[in-house]
């Protein structure tokens, strides 16, 4: 298994823990995500100022996608949280756990990636854990269908399915770099929207400094190096590991059942993200 697998992991599992502090924190979900996003982008300007090199300028078509991603980064926020409010949680998380497979689909179209069969099957085994985990969390009872909801949550995944794509498009540009310029224009996106009041004292601020040094900041510029060295699709497949991640820790911190289905789900999950880093022909050469 290459560095570049390893970082997109280690990015999962990271992101599999932004329940915790979201909790942990009390605000509201939209104003976590500018908190989030304008710290992350703080954090980012500090260490340019610190390093010796030259403050990092991307120009003409990098600039350009590298704004395009963080506008889709912001508007994926804010269509995840409307969703959240028109249907139930468990139709949005069913939508929008459809990105990896779109990410799957889209790439030989806009990447020239060759579809791996393997990827595929993959990404259907993925989908399949995620949905179990999901429908084992929730209650029996059959909630209203909301399709208006539905759409924001499809759009929302289409929207996190381009940033991926964009930060392989951007080779040149360091992930550092591009986490950088999506954060401040995700954060000026944001601010327009966002209830600036919320309270940051006490025990909330150390969550929102949490979000945004190691959730954004960290998995992301992590995130961004590794999918340059890997296949986008496999990359795709290995964020199933953030609801799997996401329960294990409901259970040990807040004591929510996992339950057999849920298990079982996480087993589908962890033998799809075997399935792609295994074997031979996993680079992102392999295209």
């Amino acid at each position: 298994m290459g560095d570049g697998y390893v970082k997109v992991i280690a990015a999962s599992i990271t992101w599999g823990t932004i329940g915790v502090f979201a909790r942990w924190s009390g605000g509201d979900p939209v104003t976590l995500s500018f908190f989030r996003s304008s710290v992350a982008a703080a954090v980012f300007l500090f260490i340019f100022c610190c390093r010796d090199t030259p403050f990092p300028i991307i120009k003409g078509k990098s600039l350009l996608l590298a704004c395009v991603s963080g506008v889709c980064k912001a508007a994926g926020m804010l269509l995840y949280f409307t969703a959240i409010n028109l249907t139930t949680l468990c139709y949005t998380l069913f939508i929008f756990y459809l990105a990896p497979i779109i990410v799957v689909i889209l790439t030989p179209l806009f990447l020239g990636e060759k579809l791996q069969k393997k990827s595929l099957t993959a990404v259907v085994l993925a989908f399949c854990g995620a949905l179990l985990m999901i429908f084992s969390s929730v209650e029996p009872a059959v909630p209203e269908l909301n399709f208006k909801g539905i759409a924001f949550a499809f759009s929302g995944a289409l929207c996190f399915s381009f940033t991926i794509m964009i930060a392989k498009m951007l080779k040149e540009v360091s992930g550092l770099t591009l986490a950088f310029y999506q954060m401040l224009v995700a954060s000026i996106i944001l601010i327009f929207v966002v209830d600036i009041s919320m309270s940051l004292q006490g025990r909330v601020i150390i969550p929102v400094v949490m979000l945004g040094v190691f959730h954004t900041a960290f998995a992301y510029t992590i995130y961004y190096e590794g999918i340059k060295e890997i296949m986008v699709q496999h990359a795709g497949v290995l964020l199933y590991l953030d609801p799997v991640v996401a329960s294990l820790l409901g259970f040990v911190v807040f004591r929510e059942a996992v339950g057999t289905i849920g298990l079982l789900g996480g087993i589908l999950i962890a033998f799809a993200g075997i399935i792609v880093i295994t074997g031979t022909g996993n680079s992102a050469h392999n295209s």
